[in-house]
């Protein structure tokens, strides 16, 4: 194979060492038949324990930033060290099974008009995780406000899974724990908009790309990886929340009218307010004031300018 056959495999690291080691392992374990290049990015962790895996793993190349500037901005600094026919982005809390690369590699050669491929995420277990979203819109958010969304939303992935045969389906968007992407996409559309520091800017690359391309972005059952999920933003429950509206609020401005973008703040303002009155009728009291800290976060950020920029880039 040449050179134009290559896959570039993009992993953006904070503070997670030992699960960069366990996926650098695994891609060794389960790629084979095809030539590929990895690159991993530290995105200026304060463990610098990362620096070691460089002398473990020689064949792999070693990016470490002097800041902290995103997932998106981790992820286009690898993505422009690579000369490829497809980047696959992989969290650091993933590992690889079933030679994936190569089954995507196939997949994607064989179906030229699907631009970005989001493969099947499970749990060590084997259980099936959400890989696939809708685009931030007013009836998702009202069905999120009742409590509802996360389960119509399983439920739905679920069936498609395993009742309804086809092999993949066209969605709005896949996580950003695996893209898997055709170079002439990054080439078109400049790679992630690095406005967003966390979350949606995997949303905002597929609306992109389905507004201004002729790709398809899908969910492909065909492919598999495990994924551990939320090792880093888990443990910050408050600021993970935080993090998620103020990117939410960045794509509404970017891609909605100023319109639709206020009703859908005053839906999730009032969502949140109405959430702390009943933690509060409940004596809920340690649960309530980070509700309402949210909710005063909420309000804050609500943004009705664009090009406003996060000030939790190292936060």
């Amino acid at each position: 194979m040449d050179r134009t056959d290559l896959i570039s495999i993009v992993i953006v690291n904070f503070n997670l060492t030992e699960s960069v080691r366990s996926l650098l392992d695994s891609i060794k374990k389960n790629v084979n038949d095809i030539n590929y290049e990895v690159v991993i990015v530290d995105n200026n962790s304060s463990d610098r324990s990362i620096e070691i895996l460089s002398s473990e793993y020689p064949e792999f190349r070693f990016e470490f930033l002097n800041t902290n500037s995103g997932f998106g901005h981790g992820n286009n600094v690898g993505m422009r060290l690579s000369q490829c026919k497809y980047y696959l982005l992989l969290n650091p809390d993933t590992y690889l099974v079933d030679n994936l690369p190569l089954k995507l590699y196939n997949f994607a050669e064989k179906n030229k008009k699907i631009g970005i491929i989001g493969p099947t995420l499970i749990y060590p277990d084997g259980n099936f995780q959400i890989s696939t979203a809708k685009f931030p819109n007013v009836k998702q958010e009202i069905v999120n406000a009742i409590g509802l969304l996360k389960y119509a939303v399983r439920l739905i992935h679920w069936t498609k899974i395993k009742l309804i045969p086809k092999k993949y389906f066209n969605v709005d968007f896949v996580f950003g724990s695996c893209m898997f992407i055709r170079r002439e996409i990054i080439e078109s559309l400049g790679g992630f908009d690095e406005d967003y520091f966390l979350f949606a800017e995997e949303a905002d690359l597929c609306y992109r790309v389905k507004k201004n391309t002729s790709y398809k972005v899908i969910f492909w059952k065909g492919g598999k990886i495990v994924h551990l999920k939320s090792q880093i933003t888990g443990k910050h429950k408050l600021k993970r929340l935080k993090i998620t509206y103020e990117s939410k609020y960045k794509f509404f401005l970017k891609h909605y009218s100023s319109a639709y973008s206020k009703m859908l703040c005053l839906i999730i303002s009032t969502h949140y307010f109405f959430k702390y009155l009943f933690l509060k009728i409940r004596r809920n009291d340690e649960k309530r004031d980070s509700v309402m800290q949210t909710y005063l976060y909420i309000i804050k950020k609500c943004p009705y300018s664009k090009n406003r920029k996060s000030n939790l880039v190292n936060g």
